[in-house]
C-alpha cells in the first residue's frame, strides 16, 4: 500500500509541475500580446538546462499547440490562452482528485500501522505459551 502511496504522490507532483509550467506559458503568451512592435522585441527561448538563445519575438498573432499524439495545432493568442486556461482547470481538478485518493491510502496506511503497533505491544505484555487474544480471567 506505500508503494501505491509513493505512486499516487509522485503523480501528484508530476500534475503540479504541469500546472506550474502551464501558467508559466499563459504569462508568456499574455506577454507577447501585450509587447509592441521594436520595444524590447529580443526574447530568450530556453534550450534546457539553464540555456537560453536569444531571438526576435515570434509572429504576434499566432502560436502552435501541441494537442497530444504528436498533432500541434496553430491557435490565434486568444484561442491559445483559451487552451491552456482549459488545461490548467482539467489538470487542478486531476490533482483534487489524486489528492483526495492520497489522504485515502494515508489514512489506511496510518491504521495499519496502529493495527500492528497493537499487535506488538500485546505480544511484548503477553507471558509465553499464552494466547494474547484471550482475556485474564
Amino acid at each position: 500500500m506505500e508503494a501505491q502511496f509513493n505512486e499516487v504522490s509522485a503523480q501528484e507532483n508530476a500534475i503540479v509541475r504541469a500546472i506550474i509550467e502551464s501558467k508559466n506559458v499563459l504569462e508568456a503568451i499574455k506577454n507577447i500580446k501585450i509587447q509592441k512592435s521594436g520595444q524590447g522585441s529580443d526574447v530568450l527561448f530556453p534550450l534546457g538546462a539553464g540555456v537560453f538563445a536569444r531571438s526576435e519575438t515570434p509572429r504576434k498573432d499566432k502560436i502552435v499547440v501541441s494537442v497530444g499524439a504528436n498533432v500541434v495545432v496553430e491557435k490565434t493568442l486568444d484561442q491559445g490562452l483559451e487552451f491552456i486556461e482549459e488545461r490548467v482547470k482539467e489538470l487542478e481538478k486531476a490533482v483534487s482528485s489524486i489528492q483526495s485518493h492520497r489522504f485515502e491510502l494515508e489514512n489506511k496506511i496510518k491504521a495499519g500501522r496502529n493495527i500492528l503497533s497493537n499487535v506488538v505491544q500485546q505480544q511484548q505484555v503477553t507471558p509465553p505459551g499464552q494466547d494474547p487474544m484471550q482475556k485474564k480471567g
